[in-house]
Formats: C-alpha cells, sequence, structure tokens
C-alpha cells in the first residue's frame, strides 16, 4: 500500500468518519472500498499492485516447458520474486 495526504472540506471529512464508524472501519479502509467502488462501476479495473503483478506473471507456467510447476509452484514463485526484485533494485 501506499501512504497518501489528501485535503477534505470539513463536512466531508465528519460524514467519511461517520461512515467508517457505522461500518466499522478505519477511514483508510473506507476510502479504499470507495475507490473500489467508484473503478467497478465505472467497469475499469484498478490497476494490479507491484506484488499483484508478479504473481500473475507466472500464470500460465504450466502451458508448457516445465512440467514440474503444480509441484514445484513454491521454488518457481521463489525464482520469479528474486529475478523481479534483482531487475528492479538497480
Amino acid at each position: 500500500m501506499t501512504k497518501t495526504q489528501i485535503y477534505l472540506e470539513s463536512h466531508q471529512h465528519r460524514a467519511l468518519l461517520k461512515e467508517a464508524h457505522r461500518k466499522e472501519l478505519s477511514l483508510a479502509a473506507l476510502l479504499r472500498e470507495i475507490v473500489n467502488d467508484y473503478f467497478s462501476k465505472k467497469h475499469t479495473q484498478v490497476p494490479l499492485t507491484p506484488p499483484e503483478e508478479l504473481y500473475m506473471s507466472i500464470v500460465g507456467l504450466g502451458h508448457g516447458g516445465d512440467r514440474d510447476v503444480s509441484e514445484q509452484h513454491d521454488r518457481y514463485l521463489a525464482e520469479a520474486t528474486d529475478e523481479h526484485d534483482h531487475n528492479h533494485s538497480r
């Protein structure tokens, strides 16, 4: 997750706090829910976060090539994570 700071009108802040309390959520969790609802109503997918992108990159590894992916998935995931970290640490 990424920490961010926003400015709200006082009445907006009060209304959000009241709704968060009613739903027994933190203000941050409520705002994430609102953002997800906004994108789903626009039929737009929220972009994947880097870890999800990384995990999704292993989808299809079992199609051709290595035949032991279903048995060795942890090893392949660790290798993909190490390669991703190495390529993005420069």
